[in-house]
C-alpha cells in the first residue's frame, strides 16, 4: 500500500512475515530516497539514497539502529558519465573514512578517431581498489579491418 502525503513524500508500507519496509521518498527537487527494512524489530536498518540533480552521482548509505538513533554502517559513492555509465565506486568504511574506489574509463570519440576503439562507449580500463598491488586492466579493440586480414591469413592444421 502507498500513501502520497501532502509535502510531496510517498509511505509505502508492505507488510512480509517477520520484516516490513516502510518507504519514503521526495520528488519535489529533492532526489534522496529512505527504505526501512525490519521496522519495528531489533534488526531494524534504513537505506538512504541521495542523486545530485542530473543522476551523475549518487551517494548510498545503510544505517543499523542504535538505540534511538541510527549508525552508518556502510556508505557508498558511485558517479556516472553523460551515458549514465559507471566510472567510479567507492566504498567508504564509516568509521575510519577509508575509501576502496574503483576507476573505469570508456572509448570517447578521440579514441575511435584514432582507431583504438570501435565504438564510443566500450570500457577501456578497470583500476582496482588495491593500493598495494597494480590491479588495473586494459581492454584492447582491434579494428575490424586487422580482424578481417588475420582471418583471411588464418591457415588451419
Amino acid at each position: 500500500m502507498s500513501i502520497i502525503r501532502g509535502d510531496g513524500t510517498i509511505r509505502h508500507i508492505a507488510p512480509m512475515p517477520h520484516h516490513s519496509t516502510l518507504s519514503n521518498a521526495r520528488y519535489a527537487g529533492d532526489s534522496r530516497s529512505t527504505r526501512h527494512e525490519a521496522a519495528g524489530t531489533p534488526q531494524q536498518r534504513q537505506f538512504v539514497t541521495a542523486c545530485d540533480g542530473g543522476y551523475r552521482t549518487t551517494s548510498y548509505a545503510v544505517q543499523a539502529k542504535s538505540g534511538s538513533r541510527y549508525v552508518t554502517t556502510l556508505r557508498q559513492m558511485l558517479a556516472y558519465n553523460s551515458r549514465g555509465q559507471l566510472l567510479v565506486a567507492s566504498t567508504i568504511d564509516p568509521t575510519t573514512s577509508a575509501a576502496r574506489t574503483v576507476t573505469l574509463t570508456y572509448c570517447e570519440q578521440i579514441d575511435v578517431d584514432a582507431g583504438t576503439c570501435d565504438l564510443v562507449g566500450l570500457l577501456k580500463t578497470i583500476d582496482g581498489e588495491r593500493a598495494d598491488v597494480a590491479d588495473a586492466t586494459a581492454d584492447t579493440y582491434h579494428a575490424y579491418d586487422a580482424l578481417l586480414e588475420w582471418a583471411r591469413s588464418f591457415k588451419p592444421l
